[in-house]
C-alpha cells in the first residue's frame, strides 16, 4: 500500500462497534447539519423527535446523493489502484459533513421563505410550512403599519420594515418595529413620532396585533387582526 493511502474497509469492519457509530455519524451528521442551517434562516418546525429524525435521515440521503459521483470513484479507487490519498478522503469528509449540507440548507430556507414558492405548497395543500401564525403574518416580504393593543386596553403602532424584527418560533414571540407612530383617540396612524428610532413590545404584553396597509398612515386602513 503506497504511504498516504487508505486501506478498504470490509463489511465485517462493521461488526465493530467503533465502525458502527462510525457510520451512524457519517450518515446523519450531514442531515443534522442541513436542519441546523435552515431553521437558522427560515426559523423552527413543529415537529417531535422522530419526524426530525426522518427529515434528517432523509437530508443526509438527499446529500449523498449529490456527493455520490465523487464518492463513487472514490470507493472504486479504494479497492483498486491508484489508490485513494489520506488528503483526500479528509476533504471529501469535510464537505459531506458540514459543507454541502450548509449549502443545501440555505437553497432549502431560501426557497421555503421566497414568495413563489409558498405560493405553490398554498394551492398543493392547506398546510403552512410556517410553525405558527405569528411566523406566518410577519415573513410577508413587504413593508406595513402594525398596531399593537396591550393587555390593559392601550394601544401603540409603529412601522414594520427591513430594519424591524419578530421573534420566530420558538423563541418568544416578542416584537421590534424600527419606527413608532402615534395615534390619535380613534387609535388611527397620525404620524410618526419625533425622533423615534424604534419600540419593543414584549409578548406577554400584547393582546392582538392589527397589520395595516402603507396607505394607512394619516386614516385608517383595512387591517387584519390575529390573536397573539
Amino acid at each position: 500500500m503506497p504511504p498516504g493511502s487508505v486501506r478498504a474497509v470490509t463489511f465485517q469492519d462493521f461488526a465493530q462497534p467503533a465502525w458502527q457509530f462510525v457510520a451512524v455519524i457519517f450518515f446523519l451528521v450531514p442531515g443534522l447539519n442541513c436542519t441546523w442551517a435552515i431553521e437558522r434562516i427560515a426559523g423552527r418546525t413543529l415537529l417531535g423527535n422522530t419526524e426530525r429524525l426522518i427529515r434528517a435521515l432523509a437530508w443526509s440521503a438527499f446529500v449523498y446523493v449529490l456527493a455520490s459521483p465523487w464518492l463513487v470513484s472514490i470507493a472504486r479507487r479504494i479497492h483498486s489502484p491508484p489508490s485513494v490519498g489520506t488528503t483526500e478522503l479528509v476533504l471529501a469528509g469535510f464537505l459531506v459533513i458540514l459543507v454541502i449540507p450548509f449549502i443545501v440548507g440555505v437553497v432549502a430556507a431560501l426557497l421555503r421563505r421566497s414568495v413563489p414558492v409558498q405560493a405553490g405548497l398554498r394551492r398543493l395543500t392547506t398546510i403552512s410550512p410556517s410553525p405558527t401564525a405569528w411566523d406566518f403574518a410577519f415573513s410577508r416580504d413587504r413593508p406595513y403599519y402594525v398596531r399593537v393593543s396591550l393587555v390593559g386596553g392601550r394601544r401603540l403602532a409603529g412601522s414594520f420594515g427591513n430594519e424591524s424584527v419578530a421573534g420566530s418560533f420558538p423563541q418568544p414571540q416578542d416584537l421590534f418595529l424600527e419606527q413608532a407612530w402615534e395615534l390619535d383617540t380613534d387609535g388611527v396612524l397620525v404620524g410618526p413620532v419625533a425622533e423615534s428610532a424604534g419600540i419593543l413590545v414584549r409578548q406577554e404584553t400584547i393582546e392582538f396585533v392589527e397589520w395595516l396597509s402603507l396607505n394607512a398612515g394619516g386614516r385608517d386602513g383595512q387591517a387584519t387582526k390575529e390573536e397573539s
